[in-house]
């Protein structure tokens, strides 16, 4: 019983950061890279067009959530590698 309760406290943490690691990604998308040149509202993009699953550190800089979660925003990503830019 002791161990479920402890299971369960990990995942509602785990969901804790993931939900703002999504809030931290809204906040830098509102922003334009300064690396890929990606327009506020777009993906990063890598030079060959593909999306990336992680906004460039240059974009992150910028957005005052993730300075202030700089560990929980390094680790924040998008699982849809492979699309290119427009698909």
């Amino acid at each position: 019983e002791k161990m479920r309760v402890v299971w369960e406290e990990h995942r509602a943490q785990k969901r804790e950061i993931w939900n703002l690691q999504q809030r931290i990604l809204d906040d830098i998308d509102t922003r334009a890279c300064p690396s890929c040149e990606a327009e506020a509202g777009s993906e990063c993009v890598t030079r060959n067009g593909m999306k990336t699953s992680a906004p460039h550190a240059a974009r992150r800089h910028l957005s005052p959530m993730a300075e202030a979660n700089p560990k929980i925003a390094a680790k924040a990503f998008r699982p849809h590698r492979g699309a290119r830019h427009g698909d």
